[in-house]
């Protein structure tokens, strides 16, 4: 099966756990509302810092061994996330996103 596929399927299976995750922490539902409503710009952004820190970095994917897969996980989605709150803050880029 080609990846793209599988990458829909795991993207479509976190949605809907997500979605029917109830949650009775108001601190947590308040950062999970957070993060649904950044969820795009992460999207959008992730590509862009994936690509400048193995391809024009030149940073090794592999850095530190087997934590290096948790790392990313955080640093990654992490970029994206201050990248798009920073971008929403800009008055153009915000009355797109807002439509």
């Amino acid at each position: 099966m080609p990846e793209g596929v599988l990458t829909c399927i795991l993207s479509a299976s976190i949605f809907l756990v997500a979605k029917g995750f109830d949650c009775s922490f108001p601190a947590l539902k308040k950062a999970i509302g957070f993060m649904a409503s950044h969820s795009l710009g992460i999207y959008l952004t992730h590509v862009f810092w994936i690509t400048l820190l193995f391809r024009i970095c030149s940073v090794n994917y592999d850095l530190w061994g087997t934590a290096s897969t948790a790392v990313w996980l955080i640093v990654i989605p992490g970029s994206s996330l201050g990248t798009t709150v920073l971008l929403r803050k800009l008055p153009y880029v915000q009355k797109i996103v807002t439509l």
